[in-house]
């Protein structure tokens, strides 16, 4: 589960932005609250802005955070920090300055907090931590530094010397430009390898700014709905009801031209003299194609307490389905596993205050080059009442985070 995410100096975000999860001492929703430990948790995070703004930025930073710790470290995937890196061009000083992410996690099975950063430039990573408490409301809870990495200088650790020996170790064999949580990580058998675990198991990012296609990584998606009868036909009940015209949705074991086992969806359509007409799904429309392999992360999340992180979220999708995703999150009684849904959008009909909390509500602006993120709880003004309509005083400029438009008519 998210508590916390910040950036600084990642592409145009200089200064530290952070997105706070955990949720402000407010009464609207209260009922959609995530609880562990007595603790109050957001399940959903809502990000609008101009276009340019920076938005999709935050999300790509999480998303480079991911990548580092699983994706780069792989064989495969191995590249350089030159090649990931992206700090703020447009100051040749702030430009040499590193860049900072740290994010914090609660494992709800241990009731442990987890937070864990670092600090990178394109050649070597200079800062890498990872501090741990037990997750509780309680303020002066201290945390254990479970380690402290700095770059040419002796690993620093809070843990017993039986403790940290793994950790020793681990870092015995790490390279400046490698990180050593990710090392913990491919060992599988730490016990301080919950990030990658969490990472790896427990979120999802999703970037819907391009074009919707059924894309290699959707497509091992239909081996789970292939292999998850009771899945695809709730899956199937919820594309009735945004296209009627769908009667079914088969998937069928295939071999491709390499002799590779493949899972091809296939919608099945009523003609007009009532027979039944076949055609593969890659023929649907885009907003079809996306609600369906959007599902299963979905499903998977609502379920298993996941966290979804989706870039323009509202992209094909008619506004009252997009309202309807994010009423899931909010009922506890669908969200039965916590599961957690950031996302960013420019569709404001989730901008009320009937649908989300003010601390559920972030903006994204751009002044400068600069971007920096912020809550509507931000706003002191006690004129901001609960029941404010705020996607009209948001329109209206009240809050910033929107395009300047000149509108002068000679």
């Amino acid at each position: 589960m998210l508590l916390n995410f910040r950036v600084k100096n990642y592409k145009s975000f200089v200064e530290d932005s952070e997105l706070n999860m955990l949720a402000a001492s407010i009464k609207e929703h209260s009922d959609s609250l995530i609880v562990e430990n007595d603790v109050k948790v957001l399940p959903i995070a809502a990000i609008f802005g101009a276009n340019g703004s920076g938005k999709s930025n935050f999300l790509e930073a999480i998303a480079l955070l991911h990548d580092l710790l699983i994706v780069y470290s792989s064989k495969d995937e191995r590249v350089t920090l030159k090649d990931c890196v992206s700090s703020y061009i447009f100051d040749s000083e702030i430009k040499n300055s590193p860049t900072e992410l740290e994010i914090s996690v609660c494992d709800k099975e241990t009731k442990k907090e987890y937070r864990y950063g670092i600090s990178l430039n394109s050649e070597k990573i200079l800062e890498e931590w990872l501090f741990m408490k037990v997750f509780s409301q309680t303020k002066n809870v201290k945390e254990k530094c479970v380690f402290y990495r700095e770059y040419g200088k002796k690993l620093r650790s809070d843990l017993s010397d039986k403790d940290r020996k793994e950790i020793d170790f681990v870092f015995s064999f790490t390279l400046e430009d490698e990180l050593l949580m990710s090392n913990l990580g491919k060992r599988g058998i730490s016990k301080y390898q919950y990030i990658c675990r969490w990472f790896k198991e427990k979120t999802n990012y999703l970037n819907y700014s391009s074009d919707i296609i059924l894309s290699k990584k959707n497509f091992k998606l239909m081996e789970v709905f292939y292999k998850n009868k009771n899945w695809l036909d709730i899956i199937v009940k919820f594309m009735k009801t945004i296209d009627e015209s769908i009667i079914n949705i088969e998937i069928d074991e295939e071999t491709n031209n390499n002799m590779n086992v493949v899972y091809t969806p296939y919608s099945i359509h009523k003609n007009d003299d009532g027979s039944f007409a076949r055609i593969p799904f890659s023929l649907e429309s885009s907003g079809s194609k996306k609600m369906f392999t959007f599902l299963l992360y979905l499903l998977l999340s609502l379920n298993n307490g996941f966290t979804l992180v989706v870039d323009e979220l509202d992209s094909k999708l008619h506004p009252l389905i997009l309202r309807y995703i994010v009423g899931l999150y909010t009922n506890k009684k669908i969200n039965i596993g916590g599961g957690q849904l950031i996302f960013t959008s420019h569709n404001l009909i989730c901008l009320d205050s009937s649908d989300l909390r003010r601390d559920e509500i972030f903006f994204v602006e751009k002044i400068n080059q600069k971007s920096s993120l912020f809550s509507l709880y931000d706003f002191k003004d006690s004129s901001i009442r609960n029941d404010l309509s705020f996607g009209k005083h948001y329109l209206n400029g009240r809050f910033g985070a929107v395009p300047f438009i000149n509108d002068d008519k000679e």
